[in-house]
């Protein structure tokens, strides 16, 4: 995997794609940063990092011809790479939040996923992975829900050394590790998962539900209990409530 780092830029994703297109890259290649000034979440969201603190990077990986029904494949095994990394640093026990978040013990949000695919016909060919892992930040005066490892831990990280754990981890992304995925593995760790809960849905109606998994597109399976039957929904129809 080839590596690259910028020490300033307006967003990695935006980034590395510039430069796969500029030199032709085929490779898997990594793009970090010391500073994103304008980094990118779900659905057009901002995601703020404090510079030097923190790890935002991204991720570019080719010839993945994977089929377009099962692109969440794809969030499952960069999720249980991101949470195996931050086990084997000491955060042991962790989260995924449906459908790109991983959170604390705590369930406070220390890491969110970005991905962008691009497709030939109804395969994926290429994706762009963007990570951003809370590290050595303290203080998140407009975030009170997040974290960082060393918040959590008690100790100070070198960002390199998380960067590399986490290469290690995701650097067999492929097309038969993605047709494999461990599906079982994903809801031990997915947050909320078989337990009752309140929800919001998209016309702000709260619900007492009870998540039953998610289907290949990644939609999130809930059964409600009021009208006893699953129900599907797509990022940004449902909201987690801790409480009604």
């Amino acid at each position: 995997m080839k590596i690259i780092k910028r020490y300033a830029t307006s967003s990695t994703n935006e980034e590395i794609k510039k430069f796969v297109q500029t030199n032709n890259f085929s490779e898997p290649v990594c793009l970090y940063s010391d500073k994103q000034l304008k980094g990118k979440g779900q659905k057009g969201s901002n995601w703020s990092s404090e510079p030097y603190k923190n790890l935002t990077c991204s991720f570019y990986f080719d010839h993945l011809n994977i089929s377009v029904e099962n692109q969440f494949n794809l969030s499952i095994f960069v999720a249980l790479a991101i949470s195996k990394t931050l086990k084997e640093l000491g955060l042991k026990i962790n989260y995924i939040k449906w459908p790109n978040d991983i959170l604390s013990g705590n369930f406070q949000k220390i890491c969110g996923i970005l991905i962008e695919n691009t497709l030939t016909g109804h395969l994926i060919k290429s994706s762009v992975i963007g990570v951003g892992l809370n590290i050595n930040q303290l203080r998140f005066l407009e975030l009170p829900q997040a974290t960082s490892l060393a918040l959590e831990l008690g100790q100070y990280f070198e960002i390199d050394f998380v960067l590399k754990q986490l290469i290690k981890n995701i650097k067999n992304l492929n097309q038969q590790n993605l047709e494999s995925v461990d599906f079982k593995l994903y809801y031990n760790h997915l947050y909320k998962y078989k337990e009752t809960s309140y929800f919001k849905n998209s016309d702000e109606q709260i619900f007492k539900g009870v998540i039953q998994g998610v289907t290949k597109a990644g939609l999130l399976k809930i059964y409600n209990l009021s009208k006893k039957c699953i129900e599907t929904y797509n990022l940004k129809e449902i909201k987690f409530l801790n409480q009604p």
